[in-house]
């Protein structure tokens, strides 16, 4: 015997734990959470843009012109029997499906609509009559032609014909019946055959007016209709009536000419044979045949049985066949005679002369009665023979009487078809009177087969718009524009939102600077000074090995990200730090000044002039300011020459700090060449508008170019969005923060 070891269910130490979500239920949540925060970071765009959508539109509601709608009921009533129909045409009632499609075709038809447009005077009315419409068109023609003065009236009409514009003339009625169709609809109510009929008019009376005229022109057409119908009907039935009577005519002429050549007298019927004379014969004949017949087989029988007693001399049975007193006497006295002939033979003897006598009397008996057979015998024979011939004749009498009874039964039926055909002809004829009389009572009546059984009413309130309804899909619509915009606001703005975004560059984050967009904004103003002075601090402080930079180069990755802005404020506020500062303009490519322009680098670099005649002070700071100069014909040459290396040792040797305000790092080869040259160079990226591989490919280029890269500002960053982000860097203009710079400005 095997044993079999124990199952043992062991669990896993997680088994406890909740199953982790799937890939695409954590790539939803994360969609989900990326919405909600993109909706609220853009939360015053959605608002503004919903408010500015919804303002649009609510000022187009009220401007848009009231509608008024009003509707009326036409009711089908069901279809009649037909007792009459025409050749040619069937007879079947179509569907009720059908029959509704027909009359609503019949509602729309153009027919109804031109009798609407007469009875209610709707070509004379600029709301159906397009052509009664001004047209801005015109009028600018007009003007035009009042201008230019009566030459140019031809061809300017000329050119509105080429265009296809009209002038507002009388008329227009194919042009009012399409408008008064577009605002016209019918259909049925359910599955009834009733029939809604709506009408859309600015005027409320109007659309009233429209919906009643619509059942009423549709009443007169079926009135119409129904009345020419009524009258083909009853010139048809005319027709065909006298075809009746002249046939009825025909017909009994007919039976009068059949009746006098057959002789058949009024009266006769085959139904009375008592009134009938050859059927009277044909009974009497038959029973005379049936009486012959048996007396015939009566006859034959006893002429065979009396011929038969004959034949074997039996005279008993022959008086019993044949029934004759005579016989029977003549056999009484036989019997006599032959008993008085015993008695005498047994007195006298058989040879006595008595008995001569006796037997002579009953021999001339005895020849009495085969005579007497014999003659009743051929009487027999002879009534057998006149039986016989009496029964043919009556056979022959019987079958020509037959032969005059089947002749009278042909002539009997002719005259029955011809009858007939006459009483169905009145009879036609009749029923083809009673209806003639009823389509002339129909005809008075006018019946229609249709009733408006629900006037239009004037409508109290307007149709559209419908406020009640359009306001909300507005707001809706106007929430989803805001949503749109907010979305398309968040797609455009693909560019970095923090330096983090770089990844692992290998460069220095040196902090963010916000953007001043306005003078009086307190706020701002004081967090861009406080960016400023914070980069200035790490810019200006000396490097390992106790030397502090002599020069700084800011540039950007691309064109409008702050770079100026920045490099004047980094002069302020090293300039109030105590330092010489020295600005120098060194973008000679930019087109920012109007009007010949002052003597400035590149001059100083043509030694066309001196650096201390071309630096300008600045009158809001306390440092100087090299501007670019005329733009020359080659900056790239200028500004990688040695000329340039000597005039930056120069300023540094005047000044403490020499800030070098380049161009993008993309533009030409200047910001390479300015690079090599100053002791650091700083790199600013616009939030959210420069790309991470554009600021990748300015940061390969100056360490190409061997640039002392000190780090990577961020610049013009919405503190508001910014801090929505959750960047790391977000944190210095939290709204702790803010309030914190509020308070001590």
């Amino acid at each position: 015997m095997s044993t079999k070891a124990p199952y043992t269910l062991r669990l896993s130490a997680d088994a406890a734990a909740p199953p982790e979500p799937s890939w695409a239920v954590e790539r939803e949540r994360n969609v989900a959470a990326s919405a909600w925060a993109a909706a609220r970071r853009r939360k015053w765009l959605i608002l503004s843009v919903t408010l500015l959508v919804f303002t649009g539109g609510f000022v187009g509601l009220l401007a848009l012109p009231p509608a008024y709608r009003a509707s009326g009921t036409v009711l089908l009533e069901a279809p009649k029997t037909v007792v009459f129909q025409r050749p040619g045409v069937t007879a079947s009632t179509p569907p009720a499906t059908e029959m509704l499609a027909d009359e609503l075709e019949v509602l729309r038809s153009r027919e109804l609509l031109r009798r609407v447009v007469a009875r209610l005077g709707l070509e004379a009315d600029p709301d159906f009559n397009p052509l009664l419409r001004p047209s801005r068109l015109l009028a600018a023609a007009d003007s035009l032609i009042g201008l230019l003065g009566r030459w140019s009236e031809e061809p300017v009409h000329r050119l509105l014909a080429l265009l296809g514009v009209q002038r507002a003339e009388a008329g227009g009625l194919d042009a009012t019946v399409q408008s008064l169709d577009r605002n016209v609809t019918v259909g049925p109510i359910g599955r009834s055959r009733a029939i809604e009929i709506t009408a859309t008019a600015r005027v409320p009376e109007r659309a009233a007016a429209i919906a009643n005229g619509v059942a009423e022109a549709y009443l007169e057409m079926r009135a119409e209709l129904r009345a020419a119908e009524l009258r083909s009907i009853s010139a048809w039935m005319n027709s065909e009536l006298a075809a009746l009577r002249a046939r009825i005519d025909t017909s009994a002429r007919a039976v009068v000419e059949f009746r006098a050549t057959n002789g058949v007298v009024n009266g006769l019927s085959r139904t009375d044979l008592s009134a009938n004379l050859v059927q009277q014969e044909i009974s009497e004949v038959a029973s005379q045949i049936t009486a012959l017949r048996l007396r015939r087989s009566e006859l034959a029988a006893r002429l065979r049985d009396a011929e038969a007693a004959m034949a074997a001399r039996n005279m008993d049975g022959l008086a019993s066949v044949l029934d004759s007193r005579t016989i029977q006497q003549f056999r009484v006295q036989e019997a006599q005679s032959a008993a008085r002939l015993a008695d005498l033979a047994s007195q006298y003897g058989r040879s006595h002369p008595a008995l001569q006598a006796v037997n002579a009397e009953l021999a001339d008996i005895r020849r009495n009665i085969a005579r007497e057979a014999d003659r009743i015998l051929q009487s027999t024979r002879n009534e057998a023979g006149v039986a016989e011939t009496h029964y043919r004749a009556l056979t022959e009498r019987l079958r020509a009487l037959r032969g005059e009874v089947a002749q009278a039964d042909g002539v009997e039926v002719r005259l029955q078809e011809l009858q007939r055909d006459v009483s169905a002809d009145r009879l036609v004829a009749e029923n083809f009177l009673v209806r003639a009389r009823e389509l002339g009572a129909e005809a008075r009546l006018r019946d229609t087969g249709a009733r408006v059984v629900s006037e239009a009413t004037v409508p109290r309130l307007p149709y559209a718009p419908n406020l009640r309804l359009l306001l909300p899909l507005l707001a809706f619509v106007s929430l989803g524009a805001g949503g749109v915009a907010a979305l398309a606001r968040e797609a455009m703005a693909r560019g970095m939102r923090s330096v983090e975004d770089l990844g692992d560059a290998g460069v220095v984050p040196l902090g963010v600077i916000p953007l001043w967009r306005r003078r009086w904004d307190r706020l701002g103003q004081a967090m861009f000074r406080e960016a400023i002075a914070g980069l200035c601090a790490h810019l200006v402080r000396p490097r390992p090995g106790g030397v502090a930079p002599r020069s700084l180069l800011v540039t950007s990755a691309n064109p409008g990200e702050g770079k100026s802005t920045v490099a004047r404020a980094l002069a302020a506020e090293a300039a109030g730090r105590g330092m010489r500062v020295i600005l120098v303009d060194a973008d000679l490519r930019g087109q920012r000044r109007r009007g010949p322009a002052e003597a400035g680098l590149s001059d100083v670099l043509r030694a066309d002039t001196t650096l201390h005649a071309a630096l300008r002070p600045v009158p809001d700071g306390d440092y100087r300011w090299l501007p670019p100069g005329p733009r020359p014909p080659n900056p790239t040459q200028l500004l990688a020459s040695g000329a340039m290396e000597r005039l930056l040792r120069q300023m540094e040797a005047e000044a403490e700090l020499v800030i070098i305000d380049a161009p993008p790092v993309p533009i030409g080869g200047d910001v390479p060449a300015l690079a090599r040259m100053a002791s650091q160079s700083v790199l600013l990226v616009r939030w959210e508008h420069t790309r991470a591989d554009e600021a990748a490919a300015a940061l390969r280029s100056l360490r190409i170019a061997g640039a002392a890269l000190a780090g990577v500002a961020m610049s013009m960053v919405d503190t508001r969005y910014n801090e929505q982000y959750r960047h790391g860097d977000a944190s210095f203009f939290s709204r702790r923060m803010r309030r914190y710079y509020l308070a001590r400005g």
